[in-house]
């Protein structure tokens, strides 16, 4: 149910996505299921979202892209809702490696699914806490690795749940041609261009 009501969320704001050259250097990650449930401990909350991810191990860029239902803008956690954490596995807790942008940055889609958020960062390895890495070009190779072993999560916080109320695993995405769940990612990230727009 939680699935189908998330694919209904990207869907019903899918937008235009140019088709770019493939490079071997820009990789794409997925949150797809962002519940309660996965909160270590569980927390009871209807609210549900979905997060995708765009690095360019090139060029240290960073787009993201996340979706929830369910939660208003005033319950959002002030400065910094939003986090990426790790290492941990889905039953462990970790302290944050990367902040994503702040509340201010957060817009109603109303009429669409609920409030999102875009964030396109070039980064360049000193912005990480919590890898044991040299800043720089070891932190962002620490930082793609901790991705591709499933080693990191996304979470949400809010007033209700300062703990977090939204948590997911960030798992590699296939190529959109291959599965239904890169379609999604892409077009989330597609996303994240309207949602940078001024309002």
């Amino acid at each position: 149910m939680q699935l189908a009501m998330i694919a209904r969320i990207l869907t019903a704001v899918l937008v235009a996505l140019p088709v770019s050259t493939a490079s071997a250097q820009i990789f794409n990650y997925a949150a797809p299921q962002m519940t309660g449930d996965n909160e270590v401990p569980p927390v009871a909350t209807t609210a549900i979202g979905a997060a995708t991810f765009e690095w360019n191990a090139a060029t240290g860029n960073l787009v993201v892209a996340v979706i929830v239902q369910g939660i208003d803008l005033a319950d959002i956690l002030s400065p910094s809702p939003l986090h990426i954490h790790g290492p941990a596995t889905e039953s462990e807790i970790a302290g944050v490696v990367l902040p994503l942008g702040t509340d201010a940055d957060w817009r109603d889609l109303a009429p669409g699914p609920g409030i999102g958020f875009g964030y396109d960062e070039i980064l360049t390895g000193n912005e990480f806490a919590g890898l044991n890495c040299t800043p720089g070009p070891d932190c962002l190779d620490a930082f793609q690795e901790l991705l591709d072993d499933q080693m990191a999560y996304i979470n949400f916080h809010t007033v209700q749940n300062i703990g977090g109320e939204l948590r997911d695993q960030i798992m590699p995405v296939p190529e959109p041609s291959a599965a239904a769940l890169g379609v999604a990612a892409l077009a989330a990230i597609g996303l994240t261009r309207r949602l940078r727009e001024p309002a």
